[in-house]
């Protein structure tokens, strides 16, 4: 177990009836927000996990929305299925391997266009240009 949890003074059996009743499943399969506030009330739902120190706010925050969502989609979301799960996807990140990298978004060079991907090295630094994100960086559909 990660020590993940819901804050025992959060109102979280409210937070997940607003949340219920502010989501709709249609026929798809897809969930529909009736709700105005509905980015408000994940942000609320975030603030009540207690979670590791490792953890972002912003990861847990992620986190928590893409449990609601997903377990949504089989029906009303309660509060034990909903902390499983948001206890379970933190494991998996604490778990995820990290690599030191940094990401440039423009990078510009001599006949670039020509070469699918080029390798330099400045000041130690070895650095490799890609049309897409490396696999390693892909942790899954929701750390990106």
């Amino acid at each position: 177990m990660t020590g993940v949890a819901f804050r025992s003074e959060w109102p979280i059996d409210k937070l997940l009836s607003e949340l219920n009743s502010g989501t709709e499943l249609n026929s798809e399969g897809n969930i529909s927000f009736t709700l105005a506030d509905d980015d408000d009330l994940f942000f609320l739902l975030a603030d009540g996990v207690v979670h590791p120190d490792t953890v972002t706010r912003n990861d847990v925050s992620e986190i928590s929305r893409r449990s609601f969502l997903d377990l949504r989609k089989t029906g009303v979301v309660k509060k034990q299925p909903l902390i499983s799960e948001i206890s379970k996807r933190i494991a998996e990140l604490i778990l995820a391997p990290r690599y030191k990298y940094t990401m440039w978004t423009k990078c510009r060079l001599t006949q670039m266009s020509f070469a699918k991907s080029v390798r330099f090295e400045v000041d130690g630094v070895r650095i490799r240009t890609a049309p897409y994100l490396p696999k390693w960086l892909k942790l899954n559909e929701h750390f990106v």
